[in-house]
């Protein structure tokens, strides 16, 4: 009996003590611990082409040595450099970064992985922040030529540097030469410069094109200035043509839609008539502002439509000197 008695106290509390020793011991094994306390460093702003740095603090806040087995960099414009891969336990050591700004004009955030044997974090990421102040910068940096036929449209940007040199510029590219004019002109001793453009387009319709600009900085050796033009009729249909979709040739009504008509210039107009060839449709129109816009119903006639695609383009006659006719195209599905 008392044989049983020992071999019971055995099981239950000899045993069970022998394994939490163990697992003390196992949990009291040297390791290291990472620890950065501050992750992200704001550069503030950075002038274009410079360097924003930052000497991260790196410690070892474990009982073994913190080795460092790799960084990696997420953009080729960063460099990071170890002032020490091994730190011995309770000692910190320095992570030197590096970016360069060459090519931005905006903030960034660059960012670093660091690899090592902490088995709780073998990896941990450190950045970078900073606003990039170009070194030439264009107000506005882009053109919107908007306007009406016959009307002279012009614009003008403002260029200016940053730095102490002087700033060389001229004109290298224009990719829509037969659309614009572009004139260059220095306003301040070489440090600002103003480029005019003029629109040379005389019909209605849209264009889009480019201005390279050449500097004498390496930081930025070309500026590009987009254009865009916009030029449209003084009189004009809006929309400029109608998509019905595809409707049931047995509905009992036919949705209408609306055409305006609009003066966008001092002067006055009347329509005279409108015709719709194939008498797919009929329209109805009344002045919405006296001398300056109509309003166009058109109506389908489902009488005249036949199954599948139906086109046709509304004939608006106006006695407008400059546009006496508008047509609008016009279709319809029938199912």
């Amino acid at each position: 009996m008392i044989k049983i008695l020992i071999n019971i106290c055995f099981m239950f509390f000899i045993i069970p003590a022998i394994q939490t020793v163990h697992g003390k011991e196992n949990n009291s094994d040297p390791k290291p611990v990472i620890s950065i306390a501050n992750k992200v460093f704001d550069a503030g702003k950075t002038l274009e082409g410079e360097t924003a740095y930052n000497n991260f603090k790196i410690c070892n806040r474990g009982n073994a040595p913190l080795n460092i087995t790799k960084i990696k960099a997420a953009c080729s414009c960063t460099t990071v450099s170890c002032d020490n891969k091994i730190i011995p336990a309770g000692e910190c050591g320095n992570i030197l970064m590096e970016v360069s700004t060459k090519g931005y004009t905006k903030a960034i955030t660059q960012k670093a992985t660091l690899y090592s044997n902490d088995p709780n974090t073998p990896k941990i990421t450190i950045a970078i922040k900073t606003k990039i102040i170009p070194v030439v910068s264009a107000m506005p940096d882009r053109f919107f030529l908007n306007g009406l036929t016959g009307e002279k449209i012009s614009r003008r940007i403002i260029i200016k540097t940053k730095k102490k040199e002087h700033l060389a510029l001229s004109i290298k590219k224009i990719t829509i030469p037969e659309k614009i004019n572009c004139k260059l002109t220095s306003i301040k001793n070489k440090s600002e410069y103003a480029l005019n453009v003029e629109n040379l387009q005389k019909t209605a319709g849209t264009y889009k094109g480019r201005i390279i600009l050449k500097t004498n900085y390496t930081e930025r050796p070309y500026i590009i200035v987009p254009v865009f033009g916009r030029i449209m009729e003084a009189l004009r249909a809006v929309p400029e043509k109608l998509d019905f979709g595809a409707v049931h040739i047995k509905s009992k009504k036919l949705i209408n839609k609306n055409v305006f008509i609009r003066l966008n210039k001092d002067g006055k107009f009347k329509i005279k008539k409108i015709e719709s060839p194939g008498s797919l449709f009929i329209a109805k129109y009344q002045p919405v502002k006296k001398g300056t816009g109509y309003k166009i119903d058109i109506i389908p006639q489902a009488a005249n439509l036949k199954s599948g695609l139906n086109r046709t383009v509304i004939k608006i006659f106006t006695n407008y000197p400059e546009k006496k006719l508008i047509e609008v195209p016009v279709k319809i599905f029938v199912k």
